[in-house]
């Protein structure tokens, strides 16, 4: 794919630059809530939110208990969202972490540590941080590896994907792919089937291995879904019982 960026998409520091050209002299909720606003219209195109069919802000702007945002879907889940326009150090991102593990059914006053309540179904909820600090870099690894007792319980939230970081890069990330996605010029590209392939007017139908649409997808990204039914038609039933299948048996594949 050939994309022509514009120049805040260029890098990460030119994205950087162009969000804190928009907020620039603003403080607290002036700059806060545009932020918030910001992450609510991110949440439903990063992996973790797109589940999420409606997202609302928490009515309190002070004491907020750890969340900016909330997401519901049709299964029951929620999706707490810390929106928080930046994290400088370990400490402020303990604060935020140690808001969520009540939220989670965790009460480290009553329940010994690594007990969850068991009269709430903690696979049901979902955390997120949506910040334009880079946290990845370094700060997220000094706080994982910390012996904070939150720590823990988001190192186990982000290993079974009831968490997500989505910090400055990786908002950068999801713009330029979307923007590819959106605007790139289409390139040829060789795929290889297992199989013999059966080929009827324009329909080409055949078995191609997972490790050469991972291949491709390096490449082209989001596009080789441009005529994809599954991209455009969501997080559907039978979206999520693909996605489970490749989480949890990709044996089939």
């Amino acid at each position: 794919m050939t994309t022509n960026y514009p120049p805040i998409l260029s890098s990460f520091g030119a994205f950087h630059q162009h969000i804190e050209g928009q907020l620039k002299g603003l403080l607290g909720h002036a700059k806060g809530d545009p932020w918030q606003e910001f992450s609510k219209k991110v949440m439903p195109i990063t992996e973790i939110g797109s589940e999420f069919q409606t997202y609302r802000d928490n009515p309190k702007k002070t004491r907020d208990k750890g969340w900016d945002i909330i997401g519901k879907d049709d299964d029951k889940k929620t999706i707490y969202v810390q929106a928080k326009y930046t994290v400088n150090d370990v400490n402020e991102l303990d604060s935020i972490v140690s808001n969520w593990v009540p939220l989670a059914g965790i009460n480290p006053g009553q329940l010994p540590l690594g007990f969850e309540n068991p009269d709430v179904d903690s696979a049901k909820i979902l955390f997120a941080l949506v910040t334009i600090s880079d946290l990845h870099s370094a700060i997220l690894k000094r706080y994982l590896d910390s012996q904070r007792p939150s720590a823990r319980y988001l190192k186990d939230w982000l290993e079974e994907k009831r968490a997500e970081i989505i910090d400055g890069p990786a908002i950068y990330r999801i713009f330029k792919e979307h923007y590819s996605k959106n605007f790139s010029q289409p390139q040829d590209h060789t795929l290889t089937f297992v199989t013999k392939h059966i080929h009827y007017g324009n329909v080409w139908i055949g078995v191609v291995a997972a490790s050469e649409l991972k291949r491709i997808y390096e490449i082209a990204r989001d596009s080789i879904f441009f005529e994809n039914v599954r991209d455009f038609s969501g997080m559907t039933d039978v979206n999520q019982d693909i996605a489970k299948t490749i989480e949890e048996s990709p044996d089939k594949w």
